[in-house]
């Protein structure tokens, strides 16, 4: 092998494997898909598109060059954000979501000519991700698409003796009601490790002046250090997880851990009453 043909060892722990699903729902902090929320089957991968656009301020002003980085900005009046694809599978709800304004009684679907804001929705693709694809600690890329709507129009290519094509293409919209904000996400989890976290027995107590309340933290990994803390001392004092009454009032007790150099904590309010 050549000298700058090499790849790095651990190319396969970021690659993206498989076709991906469409679905209405995922949580991306727990990696988990519910298999009822997948839209339908599709052929031949999705194709995700943020067809970002420029708007070059420079051009036509004398002695600038054309693509001066001061002068570049995001156009996103021309901006279009989409998914597109085959399905090889549909129902009721896939077929009303592909007609964009529609209307579903019973067993009919019947199109609208004017478009509900209940039209829009939002839309995840859910991708492998790296060499771990099985179990709680899978990895994934996952992009949320924010108030979609099918703008392709319903289309169904129906084949001699093989399954009929579906095409879509669904586009994600800006909301005036926060007319900055990009209407879509990604989020990636790295397979392998599972994702840190502590979690405390309880997130509200009580405890008497001169009494003790104990605390427990689960974590993840199990053998993290964990960090005990009071929002005020004079109130109740804390030492791993036992919380002492110190005078009446309310208190937050905070349990720590750091995990490459991110800090994931969980609260309890715990409300300080006068001794008996």
């Amino acid at each position: 092998m050549s000298k700058y043909s090499q790849v790095p060892t651990d190319t396969f722990k970021s690659i993206v494997p498989g076709a991906g699903v469409i679905a209405t729902s995922f949580d991306p902090s727990a990696g988990t898909l519910n298999r009822a929320n997948i839209v339908g089957s599709t052929n031949g991968g999705i194709s995700f598109e943020d067809g970002i656009a420029f708007k070059d301020y420079a051009e036509g002003i004398d002695n600038i060059p054309r693509n001066t980085k001061e002068f570049k900005r995001i156009d996103n009046s021309q901006r279009q954000i989409k998914i597109s694809g085959t399905f090889k599978s549909a129902n009721k709800a896939l077929i009303q979501k592909l007609m964009s304004a529609a209307d579903i009684a019973n067993n009919k679907i019947t199109p609208r000519a004017a478009v509900a804001q209940s039209d829009f929705y939002d839309l995840w693709v859910v991708m492998d991700y790296s060499d771990v694809n099985t179990g709680e600690n899978a990895g994934n890329i996952a992009i949320k698409l924010k108030n979609v709507l099918h703008t392709g129009g319903l289309k169904i290519q129906t084949q001699n003796e093989d399954l009929a094509n579906i095409t879509f293409e669904f586009m994600a919209h800006y909301s005036i009601d926060d007319i900055d904000a990009v209407p879509y996400e990604v989020y990636v989890r790295e397979g392998g490790d599972p994702i840190p976290n502590v979690n405390l027995n309880t997130h509200y107590g009580t405890v008497a002046v001169g009494s003790t309340l104990a605390l427990t933290a689960t974590t993840i990994p199990a053998d993290a250090t964990v960090t005990w803390n009071s929002s005020d001392t004079d109130k109740a004092t804390v030492s791993n997880g036992t919380v002492t009454g110190e005078a009446a009032g309310s208190v937050i007790i905070t349990a720590s851990i750091t995990q490459s150099g991110v800090t994931y904590n969980d609260t309890c309010t715990v409300v300080v009453t006068a001794a008996s």
